[in-house]
C-alpha cells in the first residue's frame, strides 16, 4: 500500500477513503449502542449517546490523520483494542463489583488491590459474557478485512482534516445539547453531567467513553456542584417532623416492642444522660435531649460544598436520646463486617450460634444491607462512618486514608478518646487501602504484613481464610487490654461459593450435604459455617475470661451474595429477580427485600429481648452504637439515624428509591406504595416529596463531607463533651 497525498483525487478513491475514514466513529457508536443493548438500557438516552460516541471516534481520527500510513494503521488497530477492552472491562467490572470502573481515578485502587483474590470471578464473568466479548471483536476484524484490499488508499488534505474536526466539534456540541434539552424526574441530567458521582448513571445517559472522558476532566479540573438534590427545597422536610414515631413499651417490661406506634401518657418529665436507665412506670411521657453537639455553623466557613453542609445539618432533625442512652457505657466492643452475609442462612440447627445472637438481645425485624457502589469497602464505608457511599471514585474509604480525612464520629475515634484500645483484623492482603483508611478511622490495623495467615500443606496461603482461624489467632492478642474495641473484617463469605472457588465451602460441605438445599446453597452455607464457628468460639473464649456480660457485639454484613440470588431466593422461599440485574444494581428489576439481612447487637447482660419493627439499615448502626454507649455525637451530621430513639425508620437505596415505615418509594416509576394511612392524597404526596429530600440530601452528603473534609470543623466541639468511661 502506498501512501497517497493529493489535493485532487477521483471519485472513486474518494469513497474508498470514507469507508475507511469513518471506521474509528462507526467503530466506536457499534460499541457503545451494542453495550447499552447488552446491559439492558434503554433508547431514552440514544440520541446523546450516539453523538458522544461520534464526537470520539471522529476525535480519535483527527488525532491520527496526518501520522504517516503505516503508523497510522498500527496506531488505528492499537487504539480500536484500546477502546474495545474498555468495553470489555466495565462489563466485567460490573458483573462482579456492580459498578463501571472510572479509569483514571480509580487507577490507584485497582492497582493496590491483590486482584488474584478475584482471580475465579473474573473467569466465571468472562465465561459467563464470552458472547459479547467476541461480538466486541467483529470492527477489529472488519478493519484487518478491508486492510487486505490492495486498492486501499488514505488521502489527507487540510480542507478534510478540518471537516472531521468540525465534524469532531458538532457531534460533540450535539451531544451536551441532548444533555441539556433531556429531562428525567429520577435524577437531574444536566448536573448529573457536571458532577463525579452516580457513575451508572453518567454510563447510561452518556455513554461508556463519556463517562471516562468527564472522570478526567473531573481529576483534572474538579467536578460541578455534585449535589443532585436541590438544597433551596431543604425546608420542605420539616413536615416530616410534625408526626413522629415514638417507643411503645408493654406493660410486662419484659419485651420492648419498637414499632411506630405513638405512645400517649399523662406525666412528662424531662430526663438527662443521667437518668435515663431509670425505671418508668406508663403513665409518664420522657421529654428527652437532642443527641447533638453544640455546633455553631455560622462559624464554619469554607467552599460551597461546606456551606451546603452548613445549611443542611442546621436544618436537619436531630434524633433524641431514649432509654437506652449509655445502656453499654464502659463496655468492651466487638464489631464484625460480615463479608457478603446473608441473614436468610440462618437456622436454628445448622446456625445456632448466630441464632442466638440474631433471635436475643436486640432483634432487628428490618435490617437491610442495600447495595451501593462498589460492594465490600462501601459496605464498610455504612457501617463504619454512618454515611452512604459516594457513588463514584475516589472511594469513599479510600478517600479517608490517602486523604487522611477526620472522621472523629467512628466508633473507633470516639472510644479512642476515652482511653479504649481499637484493633482491627483482616486476614487478607491490604485491599482498597484499608492499611490507610482503618487507623484514620482510629483502629490499629492488622492484615497480612503482621498476621500468620493460615496455608496448605505445601506453603501456599488458603483462599479464603477461615474466620474461626482469625478469632482463634488473636483473641489473645487483645483480651487484657480492657477497655477494648475489636474490628474484624470476615473473609470465609467470598464468593465464588462454587467450582472450588472458596476453600471453605470444601472443607465443611459435608456438614451441610444432607440440607433440603440445592448444591449453590449449601456451597454458600458452608462457607459461612466459619463465621458460626467464629462466633461461637469469640463466645466460649469472652466467657472463659470473665468478659462475656461487659462486652457489647455488634455485627452486620457488608453486602448480600449478590452473585447468587438464586441462593436468596431459596434460602427466602421468595423471588427477588435475576442475580445479573442484582449485580449490575439494577434495582428498577429487583425486589427490595434481597437487601433484608440480620444485625446484631447483643449482649450476654441483657436481660430481656427488645423487638425493632422500625425499617433501619447499615448507616444506623454506628448512632445506635453511639448511643447504646452514651458517646458524645451530633445525630444530624451522620447519614444514619439511632434505630432506638424515635425517629421514623428509613433506608436509602443506590438508585434514590428509598423504603420507611411509612411506605416503599420507587424513583424509577414515581410510585409510593403506602404501608400507613394518610389522611388526604395531598398529605401523602406531601410527605413523598419531603422524604424525597431527605433521601436526597443523605447520598449527596458524603460527597462533600470528602470534598471539603468538612469534620475537621467540628472537632474543637467534641473535645470538651468527652468523659472517661
Amino acid at each position: 500500500m502506498k501512501e497517497r497525498y493529493r489535493g485532487k483525487y477521483s471519485r472513486a478513491n474518494e469513497d474508498k477513503y470514507n469507508v475507511i475514514f469513518m471506521y474509528l466513529p462507526l467503530s466506536v457508536l457499534f460499541w457503545e449502542v451494542v453495550f447499552h443493548i447488552y446491559m439492558g438500557y434503554g433508547i431514552h438516552f440514544l440520541f446523546t449517546i450516539c453523538s458522544f460516541a461520534l464526537a470520539f471516534g471522529l476525535g480519535a481520527v483527527a488525532l491520527l490523520y496526518f501520522i504517516p500510513e503505516k503508523i497510522n494503521v498500527i496506531l488505528t488497530v492499537v487504539l480500536s483494542f484500546i477502546f474495545m477492552i474498555v468495553y470489555d472491562i466495565e462489563i466485567i467490572c460490573k458483573n462482579i463489583l456492580q459498578q463501571y470502573y472510572q479509569l483514571f481515578s480509580a487507577m490507584d485502587t485497582a492497582v493496590n488491590n491483590h486482584l488474584t483474590d478475584y482471580r475465579m470471578a473474573i473467569l466465571e464473568a468472562i465465561g459467563s459474557n464470552i458472547i459479547i466479548l467476541i461480538v466486541n471483536l467483529l470492527p477489529i476484524a472488519a478493519f484487518f478485512i478491508l486492510l487486505r484490499f490492495e486498492n486501499f488508499i488514505i488521502i489527507r488534505t487540510l480542507p478534510i482534516f478540518l471537516l472531521v474536526l468540525g465534524a469532531c466539534v458538532i457531534t460533540h456540541f450535539a451531544g451536551y445539547i441532548g444533555v441539556r434539552l433531556n429531562k428525567n424526574e429520577r435524577l437531574d441530567t444536566y448536573k448529573l453531567y457536571r458532577s463525579d458521582v452516580n457513575i451508572d448513571d453518567q454510563v447510561e445517559r452518556f455513554g461508556v467513553l463519556a463517562m471516562q472522558r468527564l472522570d478526567a476532566v473531573h481529576l483534572i479540573f474538579g467536578a460541578g456542584d455534585d449535589s443532585l438534590t436541590d438544597i433551596s427545597s431543604l425546608d420542605k422536610i420539616s413536615v416530616l417532623t410534625e408526626e413522629s414515631t415514638a417507643v411503645n413499651d408493654p406493660e410486662t417490661g419484659s419485651e420492648d416492642d419498637i414499632s411506630g406506634k405513638t405512645a400517649k401518657t399523662d406525666k412528662t418529665i424531662k430526663a438527662s444522660e443521667t437518668d435515663t436507665t431509670e425505671a418508668r412506670t406508663t403513665e409518664e411521657v420522657i421529654v428527652y435531649e437532642d443527641n447533638v453537639l453544640d455546633v455553631d455553623f455560622s462559624a464554619i466557613t469554607g467552599d460551597g460544598n461546606v456551606t451546603w453542609l452548613n445549611e443542611y445539618f442546621s436544618k436537619a432533625v436531630p434524633t433524641k436520646k431514649n432509654k437506652y442512652t449509655g445502656m453499654f457505657k464502659g463496655y468492651n466492643v466487638i464489631f464484625i463486617t460480615a463479608e457478603g452475609f446473608s441473614g436468610y442462612m440462618i437456622d436454628k440447627n445448622v446456625t445456632p450460634t448466630l441464632y442466638k445472637l440474631t433471635h436475643q438481645g436486640f432483634v432487628f425485624n428490618n435490617f437491610y444491607t442495600a447495595l451501593h457502589y462498589t460492594s465490600t469497602t462501601n459496605g464498610e464505608c455504612q457501617n463504619l462512618l454512618g454515611l452512604y457511599p459516594k457513588n463514584g471514585e475516589p472511594q469513599t474509604m479510600t478517600a479517608v486514608g490517602t486523604h487522611r480525612l477526620c472522621v472523629p464520629f467512628t466508633l473507633a475515634n470516639q472510644l479512642n478518646r476515652l482511653g479504649y484500645t481499637s484493633k482491627g483484623y483482616h486476614f487478607n492482603w491490604d485491599m482498597y487501602n484499608r492499611a490507610l483508611s482503618h487507623p484514620i478511622v482510629g483502629y490499629e490495623w492488622n492484615y497480612s504484613n503482621t498476621l500468620t495467615l493460615e496455608k496448605y500443606p505445601g506453603g501456599k496461603v488458603i483462599w479464603p481464610q477461615s474466620d474461626k482461624y482469625m478469632v482463634d489467632q488473636t483473641f489473645d492478642d487483645y483480651k487484657d487490654d480492657e477497655p477494648f474495641n475489636v474490628y474484624y473484617m470476615t473473609l470465609s463469605g467470598h464468593m465464588p461459593y462454587t467450582g472450588g472457588g472458596n476453600y471453605q465451602t470444601g472443607k465443611n460441605f459435608e456438614s451441610v450435604e444432607k440440607l433440603p438445599y440445592s448444591n449453590a446453597t449449601k456451597s454458600y452455607i458452608a462457607a459461612n459455617l466459619e463465621l458460626e464457628y467464629a462466633m461461637e468460639d469469640l463466645l466460649n473464649y469472652l466467657s472463659a475470661y470473665g468478659l462475656l456480660d461487659k462486652t457489647l457485639i455488634v455485627m452486620a454484613a457488608d453486602h448480600v451474595p449478590y452473585f447468587d440470588v438464586d441462593v436468596l431466593e431459596e434460602l427466602a422461599k421468595n423471588e427477588f429477580g435475576t442475580s445479573e440485574a442484582l449485580r449490575a444494581i439494577n434495582e428498577s428489576s429487583i425486589n427490595f427485600d434481597v437487601y433484608r439481612n440480620s444485625l446484631i447487637i447483643w449482649s450476654a447482660s441483657m436481660e430481656s429481648t427488645v423487638n425493632i419493627n422500625k425499617v433501619c439499615c447499615q448507616v444506623d448502626i454506628l448512632p445506635t452504637v453511639s448511643n447504646l454507649l452514651g458517646l458524645p455525637y451530633d445525630s444530624r451530621m451522620l447519614a444514619g439515624s439511632d434505630i432506638l430513639s424515635d425517629s421514623e425508620g428509613l433506608v436509602v437505596f443506590s438508585s434514590r428509591s428509598w423504603k420507611s415505615d411509612k411506605g416503599l418509594y420507587n424513583s424509577f416509576t414515581g410510585e409510593f406504595m403506602p404501608t400507613a394511612k394518610f389522611s388526604s392524597e395531598e398529605e401523602k404526596n406531601t410527605y413523598v416529596e419531603a422524604m424525597n429530600i431527605l433521601a436526597g440530601c443523605k447520598i449527596d452528603m458524603t460527597s462533600k463531607i470528602v470534598n471539603s473534609n468538612y469534620y475537621k470543623n467540628i472537632e474543637p466541639y467534641i473535645t470538651d463533651t468527652d468523659s472517661q468511661p
